[in-house]
């Protein structure tokens, strides 16, 4: 894989091909499934939780409160549960730590959704021929819980997941992977996600196509700089649909 990394452009993006590509990766979260959502109504569990265990909170401040810690150390980080009561009491009793891990972890679980659209679009680009590849930073068991909860694993020939590679998509190297476990060069892959830099940017420099799921994207990864501008932007899972051609095998052999 090293070697086909070093082959690909890793210092500055260029201008992508023409379409058609032969296969389409996605990110995850808030690309597929709604994270946001579903880290907000785990903090409410986790806060009214710690409520009723006899914890002095207010519920809804709390709830608050666990969210932004969640937007301070990573939205999907581990320890959200334990850095928040490690702010509001110092050194938490260990079974306040307990209860709101599982009520979070409980809430996290029953919580996952897909994005309106999402279904229908991955099995019109699965009818269309296309190969379908999830790239994320999340660990394998994560990626595979939620995809199972939100009825999307069996979509994907390949999954790409935090465990993967040494520092996931923060370098080219799962799209390396992702390529080379397809068979097929970086301009023939198409890199849908929600991140300008991580899904979008070190994409677009390994030589993919990109388009940035803008209906996903969160006010703290918004990017001014032009390497982290996608080919294009849908508001909508379903609008991808109009970038890819309605019959892959048909558009190959007209190339």
């Amino acid at each position: 894989m090293d070697d086909f990394l070093e082959r690909a452009p890793t210092t500055e993006a260029r201008s992508p091909p023409a379409f058609p590509v032969r296969a389409i990766a996605f990110d995850l979260d808030s690309t597929l499934v709604d994270i946001v959502r579903l880290k907000e109504r785990a903090a409410e569990a986790a806060a009214w939780a710690l409520a009723d265990a006899g914890l002095d909170v207010n519920p809804e401040a709390a709830a608050r409160e666990i969210m932004q810690v969640a937007y301070d150390i990573g939205i999907d980080h581990d320890g959200v549960v334990e850095e928040y009561l490690h702010r509001r009491v110092g050194r938490p009793d260990p079974r306040f730590v307990a209860i709101a891990r599982h009520a979070y972890e409980r809430a996290e679980d029953q919580n996952v959704v897909a994005y309106p659209r999402v279904h229908k679009t991955l099995l019109e680009l699965t009818r269309r021929g296309y190969p379908l590849v999830l790239i994320t930073d999340a660990p394998r068991h994560r990626a595979v819980r939620r995809l199972q909860a939100a009825r999307l694993l069996h979509f994907f020939c390949e999954l790409i997941t935090g465990e993967d590679t040494p520092r996931g998509k923060a370098d080219a190297r799962p799209y390396a992977l992702a390529a080379q476990r397809l068979g097929i060069a970086p301009h023939e892959m198409l890199m849908v996600g929600d991140n300008p830099h991580r899904d979008i940017g070190v994409a677009r420099a390994f030589g993919c196509r990109t388009v940035l799921a803008s209906y996903g994207l969160q006010p703290v990864f918004s990017s001014d700089d032009p390497l982290h501008v996608a080919d294009a932007d849908i508001d909508w899972p379903d609008q991808l649909l109009e970038l890819t051609p309605a019959d892959l095998a048909v558009a190959l052999r007209a190339r």
